[in-house]
């Protein structure tokens, strides 16, 4: 049980972290979008490492408070729609060989 406990912590840590490199990739990539859209990224990408602070304290289930279950699930369900929104801006906005490249 516990080591299924650990096993599982690691990988949500794991995800957590891909999350993140594609949250910073985004900041990044959306230095040429309007601002609105520059902070919905770096807003995504703050609500994702408060979650992963929050992870990296865990040792177990036991550690994770619902507390913190519920904000790391409304982080995550906030940068979901964050992304859509930012996703959608860009096919609107985007000229077709900036999205489908060469």
């Amino acid at each position: 049980s516990l080591q299924v406990e650990a096993r599982t912590l690691a990988m949500l840590q794991g995800l957590l972290r891909q999350l993140h490199a594609a949250c910073s990739r985004l900041v990044t990539g959306a230095r040429a979008l309007p601002g609105s859209v520059q902070q919905t990224a770096g807003q995504v990408r703050h609500g994702v490492e408060g979650v992963q602070a929050s992870l990296a304290r865990a040792r177990s289930f036991h550690d994770l408070s619902d507390l913190v279950l519920a904000q790391s699930r409304e982080t995550v369900t906030r940068a979901q729609l964050s992304i859509d929104e930012l996703l959608e801006y860009v096919g609107q906005h985007a000229p077709i060989p900036w999205l489908v490249g060469p």
